[in-house]
């Protein structure tokens, strides 16, 4: 059995259209995506539920190699336009 480097795509971001109990629709750039929240944004959810994306706010997002989007933070709007939009090719 061998462990290799898991190579991680930068983050992008997208606006979120709704959202439900762990689950958002959020469109990027490159269409809809359903993303659920990584254990950070939990733990800060858990302390404080007015930090909870709602519809409209953009957030900060990241894939991983299995296919899944979580999402990372939400971002003040200024700075969403300059982060980039698209995910690099890994």
């Amino acid at each position: 059995m061998t462990a290799e480097r898991v190579g991680f795509a930068d983050p992008w971001v997208g606006c979120v259209l709704h959202g439900e109990t762990g689950v958002f629709r959020v469109l990027t750039d490159v269409g809809e995506v359903r993303a659920s929240l990584d254990g950070r944004m939990l733990c800060e959810v858990a302390r404080d539920r007015s930090c909870l994306p709602q519809a409209g706010d953009w957030v900060e997002l990241r894939s991983w190699p299995d296919g899944r989007v979580t999402l990372l933070r939400a971002l003040h709007p200024k700075l969403a336009r300059v982060i980039q939009l698209r995910p690099r090719a890994v």
